[in-house]
């Protein structure tokens, strides 16, 4: 059974600082906030949850994509968080990828270009970097 806390993020919107940087991100303007690693899945999912808007979130190693990852899905209960699978190989190897995770990838991307859905993603800068 998974714990899902969806109805605690009504919480943040009492705070003027999460509700001026709503207002921020609506009008479209560049905003920079500081963000303590334990409250990022908290805030993520409330912006996601608040603004109705396709996410992309990159992290700067895959095994903090992964917890990441997780750690939304349980404040945000959602079908359609999904994570950009990190490729098998690197960028300059010679080798043959797995096929799986090569379908995995094309598939949320798929799922991200869909413009009729929300999509948020947590994904390695690596692999945009230099994924194959």
């Amino acid at each position: 059974m998974q714990i899902n806390l969806c109805n605690l993020l009504h919480l943040i919107e009492e705070t003027p600082a999460y509700r001026e940087l709503l207002t921020k991100l609506k009008c479209r303007e560049e905003t920079r906030i500081l963000v303590l690693d334990a409250a990022k899945p908290y805030l993520i999912s409330a912006l996601y949850h608040n603004l109705h808007l396709p996410m992309l979130v990159i992290t700067a190693q895959p095994e903090n994509a992964k917890r990441l990852y997780e750690q939304i899905s349980i404040w945000c209960d959602t079908p359609e968080l999904n994570i950009f699978p990190d490729p098998d190989t690197l960028a300059y190897q010679q080798t043959i990828s797995d096929f799986s995770i090569e379908q995995e990838r094309l598939q949320v991307l798929n799922s991200l270009s869909n413009n009729g859905k929300n999509k948020k993603f947590t994904q390695n800068i690596f692999t945009t970097i230099g994924g194959n």
